[in-house]
């Protein structure tokens, strides 16, 4: 435990992940000892305008070399949102959606969005001796919607209802999915207020667990 170096490993990540931004630029301003560098996709670290925002910020890229030296050589916090591309197409406003192991499960409700499985994760944080604590944002979800539906057992559920369970947006969705993965990066529809790109404001929520240590 004389390791100070600390990963925040911040759930859900949302479709677009304004809550962690909003608490990097806190931290970076109040608690500057807390956050370190924050960790994105080498995709969205090549985009014009987000890419220097990002840059601004600290971001790194996810990658295993990268997040390594700025954690052991520059010794330096991590901000990580674990859940990345997977997790994008499982937030939906108003909607549960969790996904721990091989099951999943669908409620209607004001939470969050989870997946489970991340061991690279535990293996850096045994590599780096960082403590691991975990985050939780309660509403982050809920600052956007999009067109990719929840797959599984939702279209079970819609099935109960409407005749037809899976329709041409959902098969556009699938797809928008797949090619996210091959990019590793998220790409999908998404809108806000007004079917705009601006963010809509639910009440923001962050709590934070014990540290874990290695």
């Amino acid at each position: 435990k004389e390791n100070s170096l600390s990963i925040l490993a911040m759930h859900p990540h949302g479709i677009i992940p304004l809550h962690a931004l909003l608490w990097g630029g806190f931290c970076t301003q109040m608690m500057p000892e807390f956050y370190g560098v924050g960790a994105s996709t080498s995709i969205a670290l090549r985009l014009p305008v987000l890419r220097q925002i990002l840059r601004f910020m600290g971001v790194v890229s996810t990658q295993k070399k990268a997040l390594i030296h700025s954690m052991q050589v520059e010794d330096k916090g991590l901000l990580i949102l674990p859940g990345g591309v997977a997790e994008i197409f499982l937030s939906h406003r108003r909607r549960t959606v969790s996904n721990v192991g091989n099951v999943r499960d669908v409620r209607q409700g004001n939470l969050q969005s989870i997946k489970a499985k991340r061991y690279g994760l535990m293996k850096l944080s045994l590599q780096t001796g960082a403590a691991i604590t975990p985050a939780y944002v309660f509403g982050a979800t809920d600052l956007f919607d999009q067109l990719a539906p929840v797959t599984g057992d939702k279209r079970r559920e819609d099935a109960s209802i409407h005749e037809h369970s899976i329709t041409f947006l959902d098969r556009i969705s699938e797809v928008m999915e797949s090619f996210s993965r091959r990019m590793k990066g998220g790409i999908t529809l998404f809108w806000g207020k007004f079917y705009l790109p601006i963010p809509y404001t639910p009440k923001l929520t962050l709590c934070l667990g014990d540290p874990i240590y290695p």
